[in-house]
């Protein structure tokens, strides 16, 4: 897991503008610059942003659709949301807030943190090293977050930004972990020795330490230790594990219809038709998961003809939870396996 920004670069580069401020539109793109935005003719994706004349169009991050401001003089005079595939103006807006498209900001205090521990690592720079170029003019240059720790004077992770979180985990997190480790030691390792036996043409990489950049497997074992730690799990606790800490959901596999899809003579519609009346004749609740709306009417068309009955849609979960004894629903929630929970099916 990468270590990230410290809370207090975000702290003080975020930007808030509502109508009426006074904004120089020449530091304004300056900001852009070097808070790690794009500079484009047409907003289209998060992090870009675009100056024509007394307009300026950006997409932070924080947005759900980019946002585009009208300027009199160096006045906000207007803040409109628009929509990045048509560029039509949408919904007008009394104020946004404009978060860092980065995790670095290129300014001098930045640049010479970055030269300084870039050298003192790595020594002197003597070849072609144009991640090291770019840096030291100011240019941002592809990859450059890989070199994070030097651009701050401490990191922070993401339990940082979070008041008391609770950790939610699946079984085979302990195994994901060294896996993720243990790659990213390979990685480095295979840097190391093509950074030493690089040749004339060949790009320089110098990597830094995993350390600086990764959090530790014993530093998180640490932080898990600190914080409430919520851990799923698909089989069931043997009885000596058990205790008030651990709650089961009596979750089990759903049917998949594998052996009845392989018989020839047998129509699959008509089976999933009958097991599903089955299910509602013994009041048990029912969720057909489907991939669309369009694929759930489909769907919902097929089995009618094949003995469903009495069958509604829905858009959301709680709508399904509002249903009662024996309720057969579609909804668009694609998810890989169905499933059971006591009286309440959910078939994918």
């Amino acid at each position: 897991m990468m270590r990230t920004a410290p809370q207090s670069y975000f702290n003080r580069s975020f930007l808030t503008l509502k109508l009426g401020n006074k904004v120089n539109l020449s530091d304004f793109a300056g900001y852009f610059i070097r808070n790690g935005f794009h500079k484009v003719a047409t907003v289209h994706e998060k992090g870009e942003f675009a100056i024509r004349g007394s307009i300026v169009d950006v997409f932070s991050g924080n947005m759900n659709t980019p946002a585009r401001l009208d300027f009199f003089g160096d006045t906000l005079d207007s803040i409109k949301s628009f929509d990045p595939l048509t560029q039509r103006s949408q919904a007008k807006l009394k104020g946004i807030t404009i978060l860092p498209a980065g995790e670095m900001m290129l300014n001098e205090k930045s640049i010479s943190s970055f030269r300084n521990k870039y050298v003192n690592q790595f020594g002197a720079v003597k070849s072609e090293d144009m991640l090291y170029e770019n840096i030291s003019n100011g240019r941002s240059s592809g990859g450059m977050e890989h070199w994070l720790p030097y651009f701050h004077d401490e990191l922070d992770t993401i339990f940082d930004f979070c008041q008391n979180p609770t950790i939610v985990t699946d079984h085979q997190m302990t195994e994901s972990i060294n896996a993720r480790d243990e790659q990213i030691s390979d990685y480095y390792n295979a840097r190391i020795e093509a950074m030493e036996h690089q040749g004339m043409g060949v790009p320089v990489y110098k990597p830094i330490k995993p350390s600086e950049l990764y959090i530790q497997k014993t530093e998180l074992d640490g932080i898990f230790k600190d914080h409430q730690l919520i851990e799923f799990n698909s089989f069931n606790v043997p009885k000596v594990f058990q205790g008030p800490k651990i709650i089961d959901f009596k979750g089990k596999l759903g049917r998949k219809f594998s052996a009845e899809r392989l018989e020839r003579d047998k129509n699959i519609y008509d089976i999933v038709g009958k097991y599903l009346t089955s299910l509602q004749n013994d009041k048990q609740k029912v969720l057909i998961c489907c991939q669309s709306v369009g694929s759930a009417e489909r769907l919902s068309d097929l089995l009618s003809d094949h003995g469903t009955k009495n069958s509604t849609f829905i858009d959301n979960f709680d709508q399904f939870k509002a249903l009662g004894e024996g309720a057969l629903a579609y909804a668009p929630m694609p998810i890989e396996t169905g499933f059971s929970i006591e009286n309440t099916h959910f078939i994918a």
